[in-house]
């Protein structure tokens, strides 16, 4: 995944999660995926994310694919 793809997903996760005050041990817990996994998502860690990772973050915060994708931050992906 494309470095830039991955740094707006981690910001607009972070903003997600801080909007509906959720930690990432209630993620961790909801989305059946590891502390770790969340942790390295959300601070852009090295390894690639895989997007069923995100859809499964997604479904644990109640958000679609189409609300997370569909904000300003993603729309200057090209420049």
């Amino acid at each position: 995944m494309n470095i830039k793809i991955k740094e707006v997903i981690a910001k607009r996760l972070k903003q997600i999660l801080k909007d509906k005050k959720l930690s990432l041990i209630e993620i961790s817990k909801k989305s059946y995926l590891s502390y770790d996994t969340i942790n390295d998502l959300l601070n852009n860690d090295n390894r690639d994310v895989s997007l069923s990772t995100v859809i499964n973050v997604l479904l644990a915060i109640d958000i679609s694919l189409k609300e997370f994708f569909d904000d300003k931050m993603f729309e200057n992906l090209d420049d």
